[in-house]
């Protein structure tokens, strides 16, 4: 990354810590994306050689529904529920707990009453 004057800059914005971490973070996503990937190709091509051993139904089945992008796409989004649903307990236990460890006056609590 390159220097440049303040005034060359115009619509040109320096890049920050907060920046590179980002870059970081996607640079390995695509990379973990990109090997896993690459792995099931792998294996596809290697099951797709023909060997002397023919496969029951039993394991086509399986090969079938473990490779399927729907069965997939449903156990990321079950996992992502349960660890999420976790998260979002300890959030709120989080939220809690500094309720508790708040000074007594900060938490007073005024009831207005109108009159009918």
């Amino acid at each position: 990354m390159r220097s440049i004057p303040r005034q060359q800059r115009q619509g040109i914005r320096t890049m920050h810590k907060k920046d590179f971490q980002l870059l970081r973070c996607l640079f390995m996503k695509s990379i973990v994306h990109i090997i896993g990937d690459s792995l099931i190709v792998a294996y596809t091509i290697y099951q797709g050689i023909p060997t002397s051993e023919m496969s029951t139904p039993w394991e086509q089945a399986r090969d079938r529904f473990l490779f399927n992008l729907d069965f997939r796409q449903k156990l990321k989004q079950i996992i992502s529920n349960i660890f999420g649903h976790n998260l979002v307990i300890e959030r709120n236990n989080d939220k809690q707990q500094e309720l508790r460890n708040e000074p007594a006056e900060l938490r007073i609590v005024s009831t207005i009453e109108l009159a009918t």
